[in-house]
């Protein structure tokens, strides 16, 4: 059986699957939350390898675009400074 609304075409049962199907970044996240609340280690191997590459990967889109930054440094100067 097809669906449709107003505003798109219809799709068909296959279609509506797809579309439902959560992407491997969504599913390795809830995966890790649930191990969390859970009180439990990431141990999957794959999983873990592929959270580190995705966030290596934003970690050097930020760099690209915003350079190094050393607020950090920053922040420990002031922070000795008050004292």
């Amino acid at each position: 059986m097809a669906t449709t609304d107003k505003l798109s075409a219809p799709m068909s049962e296959d279609t509506m699957a797809i579309v439902n199907k959560p992407s491997q970044e969504q599913a390795d996240a809830e995966e890790v939350m649930r191990l969390v609340m859970e009180g439990k280690r990431v141990t999957d191997p794959a999983l873990i390898l592929r959270v580190q590459q995705r966030a290596e990967k934003v970690r050097r889109e930020i760099v690209e675009k915003h350079g190094v930054v050393e607020w950090a440094v920053d922040l420990i100067r002031e922070a000795r400074d008050e004292q």
